[in-house]
């Protein structure tokens, strides 16, 4: 009867040992802001029980046009962190902040994933992509309309 009851406390053990599962608090994937708002993402361990979640086994990553990114839990300017690194503020949004900002978690009984989209719009120029193809265009043509002047002045003094 003493081997049944210990066979019985290590299955116990091992169903409670479960990686942690995060759903948004908000239950929202995907974030429409305006371009200078600040944004807070923040995530829901629902396991029960909860597993032991530690600050050095978060990590955020924030994946954009650029690549990906990995963030760590030290607050800076641009990025705060809360409620045990579980919650992210990115604060006077850009349309460089807009894309996919996942949370990894790493316990013991394994590793949890849950991810939230972000996309950027409005603004004095209209927001995010439109507004950086806006700037190039001008930039573009800045230069386009230098080399024109330049081309100009060599034709001019070449001629005299």
């Amino acid at each position: 009867m003493k081997d049944i009851h210990e066979v019985k406390i290590i299955a116990i053990f091992l169903l409670s040992a479960v990686p942690p599962v995060l759903v948004p608090s908000d239950g929202v994937s995907n974030i429409p802001i305006t371009m200078g708002d600040p944004v807070t993402i923040s995530f829901t361990i629902v396991n029960e029980p909860v597993p032991n979640v530690t600050r050095e086994g978060i990590q955020w990553v924030f994946t954009g046009i650029g690549g990906a990114v990995n963030l760590s839990c030290t607050s800076t300017s641009k990025y705060s962190f809360s409620d045990n690194c579980l919650s992210l503020t990115v604060s006077n949004t850009e349309g460089s902040d807009a894309g996919q900002y996942q949370i990894v978690i790493t316990t013991e009984a394994g590793i949890g994933i849950s991810t939230v989209g972000i996309s950027v719009s409005g603004g004095a120029l209209g927001g995010g992509v439109i507004a950086q193809i806006y700037i190039c265009y001008h930039v573009m043509l800045y230069y386009y309309i230098i080399i024109i002047k330049f081309h100009l002045v060599l034709q001019i003094s070449h001629r005299y």
